[in-house]
């Protein structure tokens, strides 16, 4: 069939250069020349008609003549004469280990495209006007039109079929080193690390697949040497045996408290994780030495700090009126704080010797007040003041809080111009730390919490230290008027305190110490707190007490509670009318001259009765009003 289409070709040429020929001479009558253009155009059409679906003659790709073919036979001849894709052009080899892998240009992403080979050369003589598209079939007919097949090169490929040969060839770089086993230390080999350059490999697979070509490639290798040597292992062995020979135990040489830890032992499999082979630049010539590492020992010893912290307490004491000393309650303790640098020098010095048990290092601070403090010393000499209030119909949790309170506060002496901070004595108030559940004042209402009756505690405090004369920097007044504090001074001489937000303050403004005492009297349901220092001639006097801005207590409130039985009710709440209280502290000298006037404000909200009754209880009859409960352990509103 290729034969019989190069024979009508050539007939149709000839005809096509014959005109050609002839037209070009005028010689000829108009009556030839008709007649001749006419057969040129009939042999034109039937040219054009034969190759409809041919490719014109003359058209070659990879040396293959595809003139006269259809398409698809075109492409069967492409695809045979192209073999470049399948053929195992490319070996590349591990110049270090002699490994080679051999790749054709299909697995390095060369694809031939016989589609598009194909459509190109079918174009060839129809892509532009008729005159040009007659010229351009005649040039191909005559000298011949050679195209290059299509080819698709897929980077992606052939750069994954490269990183599969690289992760073959990779090694990592691997430090000699020294392990623990078998109750033995163990050399461990170093490696050279070996990776292939991926870069430079593609770069020049590249260039040969645009040519079509292949070759043999010895795969570039970098390679890093190890900063540990087998050689640097060997030589300090033997002092990484004597480091870690033996376990090493710290211990605390003076032991105080139920909860000072345990001795703690470092085995000799912890300690071979802490060696640190490092280059001794030092030595002449350099050498690799070994060591334990410092910041590891450091991490190691830092659980051990809060354990073994303690805060300084200073000598608590009470005043003896007979002899004007002071008696010692209890005895002061310093601080104790881990110093774990020193610590983790010593664990260095000793590792290297025989003796592996270590103290640890303690650093010890002096509390500011100790037991051997006078009372001529101090400058405690009498009683400068005093502040006492009633708990009269408290419940027995209630008095149980006030004394558990009151007692974190008896014997403590408060230096000259130090600032008494009363939930800094008081600390944490739950169970674990004593304090029973009772009734306190949480977001405006009377509930069952732990701490009822601290404030108490706080308002006896406020009203010693408003007697002394002393600068109130923070006072808190309740959220509303409670009779407990009420009886002797009236409204406005009560401080209420959440620990630890809400706090009292006062200064100890003079230059002499002063010792705190306290005294709680369950028989008589009274609290008394004693301020022991030496007079500077002081006297305070209570000036007026306002109360204006009166508002009336809301009605009484009766709620269902399902812990009731049926007919019981209980008040939980008691009514107290609304107000704002001014209280006014006058100070003056010895010689009568004013000091200081100070100004107390409280505001205090309008109170309901709150009544709790059982399910189904009728009538809610109105019980007699008790006495309210403590609604101190937490600020009001």
């Amino acid at each position: 069939m290729a034969s019989m289409s190069g024979e009508q070709d050539n007939g149709s040429y000839r005809i096509i250069s014959l005109i050609k020929n002839l037209i070009g001479f005028s010689i000829f009558p108009s009556m030839a020349v008709a007649v001749i253009l006419g057969a040129a155009v009939l042999g034109v059409v039937y040219f054009e008609r034969i190759h409809r679906d041919r490719i014109y003659p003359g058209v070659v790709v990879w040396a293959v003549d595809l003139g006269g073919m259809e398409r698809e036979e075109a492409g069967y001849a492409v695809a045979d004469a192209f073999p470049y894709p399948d053929e195992p052009a490319f070996t590349f080899r591990d110049p270090g280990t002699g490994q080679s892998w051999v790749a054709t240009p299909a697995q390095l992403g060369v694809t031939l495209d016989v589609k598009a080979t194909v459509a190109s050369a079918y174009q060839i003589g129809r892509a532009d006007t008729l005159w040009d598209n007659l010229a351009a079939q005649a040039d191909a007919y005559s000298h011949g039109r050679t195209l290059s097949p299509i080819v698709v090169l897929d980077d992606d490929a052939g750069i994954r079929f490269l990183e599969a040969i690289a992760l073959e060839i990779y090694r990592p770089v691997l430090d000699a080193g020294i392990v623990f086993a078998e109750d033995r230390l163990i050399a461990t080999p170093s490696q050279i690390s070996r990776q292939m350059n991926l870069g430079a490999v593609y770069d020049q697979v590249a260039t040969l697949l645009d040519a079509f070509a292949g070759a043999e490639i010895d795969l570039p290798i970098d390679e890093t040497r190890p900063d540990i040597s087998d050689e640097a292992v060997a030589d300090v062995l033997e002092e990484a045996e004597r480091l870690t020979g033996r376990p090493i135990t710290v211990f605390l040489a003076e032991s105080a408290l139920e909860s000072d830890p345990e001795p703690r032992t470092l085995t000799r499999a912890e300690l071979v994780d802490l060696l640190v082979l490092e280059l001794d630049q030092t030595a002449s010539p350099p050498r690799y030495s070994i060591r334990l590492d410092e910041v590891a020992l450091a991490a190691w010893l830092e659980p051990l700090v809060p354990v073994l912290e303690t805060e300084p307490a200073d000598a608590r004491f009470v005043f003896d009126h007979e002899t004007g000393e002071l008696r010692v309650l209890e005895n002061s303790t310093p601080s104790r704080k881990l110093n774990v640098p020193s610590t983790v020098q010593q664990i260095l010095v000793q590792a290297t010797s025989d003796n592996r048990d270590i103290p640890l290092v303690i650093e010890w601070v002096k509390p500011v007040i100790s037991e051997d403090a006078t009372a001529e010393g101090l400058g405690i000499t009498e009683l400068v003041a005093q502040g006492t209030t009633l708990f009269t119909g408290s419940s027995a949790v209630r008095v149980h809080n006030v004394g558990i309170a009151a007692s974190r506060f008896h014997g403590i002496v408060i230096p000259p111009r130090e600032v008494f901070s009363f939930n800094e004595y008081l600390g944490d108030v739950s169970e674990q730390t004593g304090f029973e559940e009772g009734l306190i004042i949480f977001g405006g209402r009377t509930i069952k919490g732990v701490g009822g009756g601290v404030c108490q505690v706080s308002t006896t405090a406020f009203q010693a230290a408003f007697y002394a004369g002393f600068p109130v920097l923070e006072r808190h007044p309740h959220g509303y008027r409670v009779s407990y504090y009420e009886h002797g001074e009236g409204p406005g001489m009560d401080a209420t305190v959440f620990y630890p937000d809400v706090d009292f303050l006062f200064e100890n403004d003079t230059p002499h110490h002063l010792l705190i005492e306290t005294y709680t009297n369950e028989a008589a349901q009274r609290l008394t707190f004693k301020f022991y220092s030496t007079s500077d001639g002081r006297v305070v006097e209570k000036g007026s007490t306002e109360i204006s801005d009166v508002v009336p207590h809301p009605p009484d409130l009766y709620e269902e509670d399902p812990e009731l039985a049926l007919g019981e009710i209980k008040q939980v709440d008691w009514a107290a009318d609304g107000a704002n209280v001014r209280v006014e502290r006058v100070l003056r000298a010895a010689d009568g001259s004013l000091i200081r006037e100070d100004t107390f404000l409280s505001h205090y909200l309008p109170w309901q009765a709150v009544y709790n009754y059982g399910p189904g209880t009728e009538g809610i009859p109105t019980p007699e009003p008790t006495v309210p409960p403590d609604p101190t352990a937490t600020p009001s509103p």
